[in-house]
């Protein structure tokens, strides 16, 4: 891995301010020097990185930690525990980082017990450079650890090393304090898009999984591979949710026009996010719609099959329980079939439910025309 040109800090939006006058302190540093300032980590996050580590023989609250990656399981815990609307993540620049500032990096979150700690530059070798290119994490191949890889840097960052501020949503407030400001929900695991076609219908573009809504729907075949897209990324990431998905098929459940639903009991939040989760905050359990786009995975999907399928939801989503749900365009990635048929149909069927329904769009941009409530409600 190279030095990256920036590194990252997650804090609170109240202390934007007195962090822009006074640079970024070491939580150790603002005790000492009794500085007043919002936590937005718990006491028991506080208390782990106060005891001091035997390898580098200091706590860790004597540094500022920094982030190679901030959209990772912490930043996600944040977002659920205190609401991402109160944080921001600061760009710092990466000149931080080396021997003259007697820094160190870890190849992993800098608490768990599995850490390595490296002072030379040569030594990024051992950061996994694929963190900057994952879109998600399991526990199962450390993934999850290793995006939370950190730099750890003495005491205090200037002010001036500072380079902009990423929110979730505009804020004329941090604008006003002097440095390039960045609207950028997804870095915060909101939609890029998002768009209300009516009081319970919505589009939107992003990520499906980090959707508040109850059910996610993944397309699949009937014959119980997942090997592309959305089902794929289902295996890999939820590994209980393809076991039933393969059980359902061997026992012919799962058919066209006739989907499966999983009333998975974990939480994916707690999957998704680093640990010490309030519990309060969050919806309930997620659960999965699995929903049969393609007979054989080797085929294309057909119109009828999926329109067959979305009959199958109006007619049963409330003995089911569904209270909400999440949706792909369906058949319009690997499928090969057009939104501008698929579209419509789905929403003529969404738009029956007396509940909250999103389509997460597929990645092409598809022109406004196509996306207005005119267009898709037409039928």
């Amino acid at each position: 891995m190279k030095k990256p040109d920036t590194l990252y800090y997650i804090c609170h939006k109240d202390n934007l301010k007195s962090i822009l006058e006074d640079g970024i302190y070491s939580r150790n540093l603002i005790n000492q020097e009794s500085i007043e300032h919002k936590d937005i980590h718990d006491s028991e996050v506080l208390a782990r990185r106060n005891i001091i580590i035997p390898r580098i023989n200091k706590p860790l609250a004597d540094y500022v930690n920094l982030y190679f990656q901030p959209r990772n399981a912490m930043l996600y815990r944040l977002k659920c525990n205190i609401g991402a609307n109160n944080l921001v993540i600061l760009a710092v620049n990466s000149s931080v980082m080396g021997a003259k500032n007697s820094s160190l990096f870890t190849d992993r979150n800098a608490a768990t017990s599995t850490v390595n700690f490296y002072s030379k530059l040569a030594d990024l070798k051992h950061i996994d450079n694929k963190i900057f290119q994952y879109k998600y994490w399991t526990d199962s191949d450390d993934t999850k650890q290793k995006m939370m890889a950190e730099v750890l840097v003495p005491n205090k960052i200037s002010a001036s090393d500072i380079l902009s501020i990423y929110l979730v949503k505009d804020d004329e407030n941090v604008k006003n304090l002097g440095k390039d400001v960045i609207e950028q929900p997804d870095k915060f695991f909101y939609p890029i898009y998002r768009k209300r076609l009516t009081d319970k219908l919505f589009l939107s573009r992003g990520d499906m999984f980090f959707s508040n809504m109850q059910t996610f729907t993944i397309s699949v075949n009937t014959v119980g591979i997942m090997g592309k897209g959305l089902a794929s990324r289902t295996k890999y990431q939820f590994p209980d949710a393809y076991v039933r998905y393969q059980d359902d098929c061997k026992s012919k459940k799962l058919q066209i026009g006739k989907p499966t639903l999983f009333k998975r009991a974990i939480r994916i939040e707690n999957e998704l996010a680093d640990e010490y989760l309030d519990e309060s905050r969050l919806n309930g359990t997620r659960w999965f719609l699995f929903l049969p786009t393609k007979r054989h995975w080797r085929e294309n999907s057909k119109f009828k099959d999926i329109e067959m399928s979305m009959q199958w939801l109006v007619d049963n989503y409330k003995k089911q329980g569904i209270q909400s749900i999440a949706l792909p365009a369906l058949g319009c990635g690997l499928g090969g079939l057009d939104w501008k048929e698929v579209g419509p149909m789905m929403c003529f069927y969404l738009n029956q439910l007396d509940i909250q329904s999103c389509i997460y769009l597929p990645k092409p941009n598809i022109s406004d025309d196509l996306l207005s409530a005119e267009f898709l409600l037409i039928r």
